[in-house]
C-alpha cells in the first residue's frame, strides 16, 4: 500500500487525505456457505467498486483478509462522509450472481482525515477503530471522525 507515500507528502507539502478502513460484512458466511471461490469473487466485487469510486490519484489496497484501505487525497472533513457513503452505497448496490438469488454484499467503513499531529500508526488506528464501531452498531454503515481538521 502507498500509505507511507501519502503520509510523507502530507508532512512535506501539507497534502491532506482521507483514510478509510473498509471491512466486508459477514465475509465468513460467504466463504462457509458458498465456498472460497465465491469469497474471492466477493473481494473482487468490493475491490472493483472501490476502484470505480475513487480517482486515479487516490489509492486502494487490500489490508488483509476481508479488509481494504482507501485513500482519497486533497480531501477534508466535508467530503469525508460523502465519499464513505458513496462507497457504501455502490458496494451495496453491486450484486454477485453465484446462486439462484443474487448475493448482496455490504461493508462497514471507518473514515478519518489526516491531522497535523498524526503518525502513521495514529491515523491507521483511528480509521480502524471507527470501522469497528460501524461493525458494532450493526454493519452496513459509515462512521467518520467528527473532529474538525
Amino acid at each position: 500500500m502507498q500509505l507511507d507515500k501519502f503520509f510523507n507528502k502530507f508532512q512535506r507539502y501539507g497534502n491532506t487525505f482521507c483514510l478509510y478502513f473498509i471491512d466486508v460484512d459477514k465475509f465468513k458466511y460467504f466463504n462457509d456457505k458458498y465456498g472460497h471461490d465465491v469469497g474471492d469473487k466477493v473481494l473482487k466485487v468490493v475491490a472493483n467498486t472501490l476502484i470505480s469510486v475513487l480517482r486515479r490519484s487516490d489509492a486502494v489496497g487490500r489490508w488483509g483478509g476481508d479488509e481494504f484501505v482507501a485513500i482519497a487525497i486533497k480531501q477534508d472533513n466535508t467530503t469525508l462522509r460523502t465519499i464513505g457513503e458513496r462507497i457504501n452505497t455502490l458496494v451495496k448496490n453491486s450484486h454477485l450472481n453465484e446462486s439462484e438469488t443474487p448475493l448482496n454484499v455490504t461493508v462497514s467503513i471507518g473514515g478519518t482525515v489526516i491531522r497535523k499531529t498524526d503518525t502513521l500508526d495514529s491515523i491507521i488506528n483511528r480509521a480502524d477503530s471507527l470501522m469497528l464501531q460501524a461493525k458494532k452498531e450493526g454493519e452496513d454503515r459509515v462512521i467518520v471522525d467528527q473532529q474538525k481538521f
